[in-house]
């Protein structure tokens, strides 16, 4: 039973469901400030881990079958670690696919019960999440694609979140969720960067593997970086959130200290980095609970 919960958990991503949650709370409180209805917003947080369960499933389901083909194909075997767990979930657990048929029924079903309590407006979200969902399971290989997930669980989110609790658009909340979209993208490009190799193997074509090396491809983590400690000033100096999300600085030596760990990994041989992968959750999640403490003392 506890091999068959593990396979689940592996197969699902279920790891990355707390940092969404982590995300959703910090649109969640900033929308319960200005009167939101906490009821639909609790219902858009089980409406996200949903879609996002399904999401991770659809998308590992066809990666694997689309890799797997491919090495038959060719006559060859799986070597690649990431696949070999993909080949190992599938064999262990054959109806998760039924999971995800129930949980997109779930999610279709709250977008309706949302459609009628909002309004025709919330369309516009659900078409959004539709284009974005079918991008991720089917086009994520696909070069500037790959980083979908972080629009998703960030603009899309925050944006969803503060329409089905008040009704309204608003481009302060755009503005609120740039940060996370920044944080979000940093963490799937490293994942990237660790991926390279295999990735040029596949013929996948990425962000990072577009540049000669690891080392090079490291430009584009120094600007994303930048971006995430850069925007926060601006939601205080359009007045979004008071000047105590600037605490969020107090993380800069955590992401430098990233950085450069990552740059030393890639200059290996056969680099691999799945210790700043963990230390890049690490960051996610002390620069989202730091953002939630400030916008709650912000209102005292």
């Amino acid at each position: 039973m506890l091999e068959k919960i593990s396979t689940v958990l592996e197969f699902t991503k279920a790891f990355s469901l707390p940092t969404s949650a982590l995300f959703w709370l910090i649109i969640f409180t900033y929308t319960t400030i200005v009167a939101g209805h906490v009821l639909y917003g609790i219902l858009s947080l089980v409406c996200t881990l949903i879609l996002q369960f399904s999401i991770n499933i659809l998308k590992n389901y066809f990666e694997y079958k689309f890799t797997l083909n491919n090495l038959k194909k060719n006559n060859l075997e799986i070597k690649d670690k990431k696949y070999k767990k993909l080949a190992y979930c599938y064999s262990r657990v054959n109806n998760m696919l039924i999971f995800a048929i129930i949980g997109t029924l779930i999610v279709g079903a709250l977008c309706t019960f949302f459609y009628i309590k909002c309004g025709t407006s919330f369309a516009y979200i659900i078409y959004s999440g539709i284009i974005l969902s079918l991008l991720d399971i089917f086009c994520n290989k696909i070069k500037y694609l790959e980083l979908i997930p972080a629009f998703f669980y960030s603009i899309l989110l925050f944006n969803a979140t503060y329409y089905v609790m008040t009704k309204t658009y608003s481009s302060d909340v755009l503005l609120l969720s740039l940060p996370y979209l920044f944080l979000s993208a940093s963490y799937i490009y490293i994942c990237s960067i660790n991926s390279y190799n295999n990735d040029l193997d596949n013929q996948i074509n990425t962000i990072a593997n577009s540049f000669n090396s690891q080392l090079d491809a490291l430009v584009v983590l120094k600007f994303l970086f930048a971006l995430t400690y850069i925007s926060p000033l601006f939601l205080c100096i359009f007045d979004i959130i008071d000047w105590q999300i600037l605490c969020v600085w107090l993380t800069i030596p955590m992401a430098v200290k990233l950085y450069y760990s990552i740059k030393e990994c890639s200059s290996e041989k056969n680099p691999d980095c799945e210790k700043q992968i963990i230390d890049t959750k690490k960051l996610i999640f002390i620069y989202s609970l730091i953002s939630f403490i400030t916008i709650i003392l912000g209102t005292n």
